[in-house]
């Protein structure tokens, strides 16, 4: 059952700093994260463990090779040519920045995979200053739209904080959160600020991307989170428990975390985010067209399980 951020507690990018603080004092690199937890008595919480690992290692990831993805990469084009539909896949390992890339360039309908550079734009705004989470803005009739979420359900003139809304659009998906954030934030300011991240399919008054550029904000994402822990960790945790995880997530091990975004439109199919895999995180973003959900899950939750499976074999942080 989802529990909801609590601002009370530590948050694991706040202890992650903190750890590295200390091994940094304590000249001990190479400790395990079972001897950082006994030393420094971190909780049990997953992602808080898999982001203190990659953060241990990174005096020690200069020295771990990039991964080598040739044979991953024919692996997953054999497996997506030979199923209905197309395909992008695109990985990056965050140790290294090492990439698996097929087809990532091809351009895709967003939906609401655009709820996540959305989301770190107005997290970005909150680290800054200029925006305050707990700023009440108001449904208004013009910010309907149906499909995903319960706030279409309220009344309208029902007053939300910007730090409800961006919850609701994440975790639930919901559309009327996003369009009032939209209200308030810019879609062109989101815009903007998707190319000055680097993003290249960023089309005014069309909602479309690739898979590469998903990936790349998911990468920026992972950095914001680091520099920025505790406004980031909100933010994370909505990512890790949204309600739809059939795609990325569903192959995996249950005490790996995933902080994810799916998309939905017609016939396609996406999902981008952050695979918390403790000494090896990384980036994926999966995205398809011309295909069912029910075949399009089973396909990109088998990629992204193949590529747990390789990113599991690397060295790890330590």
């Amino acid at each position: 059952m989802y529990t909801p951020y609590n601002p009370g507690r530590p948050s694991r990018f706040t202890q992650q700093k903190k750890a590295a603080a200390r091994r940094k004092r304590r000249r001990r690199r190479r400790l395990t994260l079972a001897v950082l937890a006994l030393v420094l008595g971190w909780t049990g919480w997953e992602l808080g463990r898999a982001i203190a690992t990659w953060a241990g290692g990174t005096d020690a990831s200069a020295h771990l090779p990039p991964p080598d993805y040739t044979a991953l990469k024919q692996a997953i084009s054999g497996y997506v040519t030979s199923q209905p539909g197309a395909y992008g896949v695109v990985v990056v390992d965050l140790d290294s920045g090492a990439k698996l890339d097929i087809d990532g360039n091809r351009v895709f309908f967003a939906a609401s995979t655009f709820k996540l550079p959305m989301n770190l734009y107005l997290y970005t705004l909150i680290a800054q200053g200029k925006v305050d989470p707990n700023t009440k803005l108001i449904y208004e009739a013009s910010d309907y739209e149906d499909g995903t979420g319960w706030i279409a359900s309220t009344p309208v003139g029902t007053e939300y904080t910007i730090r409800q809304l961006s919850q609701a659009s994440i975790v639930a998906s919901d559309n009327v959160a996003t369009n009032i954030l939209l209200d308030d934030l810019g879609v062109d300011n989101v815009k903007a600020f998707m190319r000055q991240l680097g993003g290249k399919q960023v089309v005014d008054g069309d909602n479309v991307t690739t898979p590469d550029d998903m990936a790349l904000y998911a990468v920026k994402l992972f950095e914001f989170a680091k520099k920025h822990p505790t406004v980031a960790a909100p933010l994370i945790d909505d990512l890790e428990h949204t309600d739809f995880n059939d795609r990325i997530p569903a192959k995996l091990p249950a005490n790996v975390p995933v902080a994810h975004k799916i998309g939905n439109w017609t016939d396609q199919w996406h999902d981008v985010g952050i695979v918390f895999l403790p000494g090896r995180p990384y980036v994926i973003s999966l995205f398809s067209r011309d295909i069912d959900q029910d075949t399009a899950a089973q396909v990109l939750s088998t990629v992204s399980r193949m590529v747990y499976d390789y990113q599991a074999t690397l060295p790890k942080s330590s």
